[in-house]
């Protein structure tokens, strides 16, 4: 329970300094969903292991990235709808680096924290 606890810790403090930093496009907030000017988003963040995407532009080529603390990528799956359910089980708890593509391009980039 003690990890968990500490997981909890680690995700509010990301929380507060991502609600006085430009990265979450200014003000950020604890909402469960996270949305990019491009129209994507996913959620629920922080996750117990399952995660969806979704993307309102057309589906081409698009991806999903997750990259752990060294920037090792741990996930890679194709996106291959609109919205896209995809389960992460198979990782640790912990904060990773999501990157989001479509057309070859960069449409999300953001913190995911993963709390069982």
């Amino acid at each position: 329970m003690a990890v968990n606890d500490s997981l909890f810790d680690v995700y509010n403090a990301y929380v507060d300094v991502c609600e006085t930093d430009d990265y979450t496009g200014g003000g950020g907030s604890r909402m469960a969903k996270t949305e990019s000017k491009g129209g994507a988003k996913f959620y629920p963040n922080p996750t117990t292991g399952m995660l969806t995407v979704e993307i309102k532009d057309e589906v081409n080529k698009a991806r999903l990235e997750l990259y752990d603390a060294v920037g090792n990528i741990v996930y890679n799956q194709p996106v291959t709808g609109n919205t896209t359910t995809f389960s992460l089980a198979a990782l640790a708890n912990g904060i990773y680096h999501v990157r989001l593509w479509n057309n070859n391009s960069i449409i999300k980039h953001d913190k995911l924290v993963i709390i069982r």
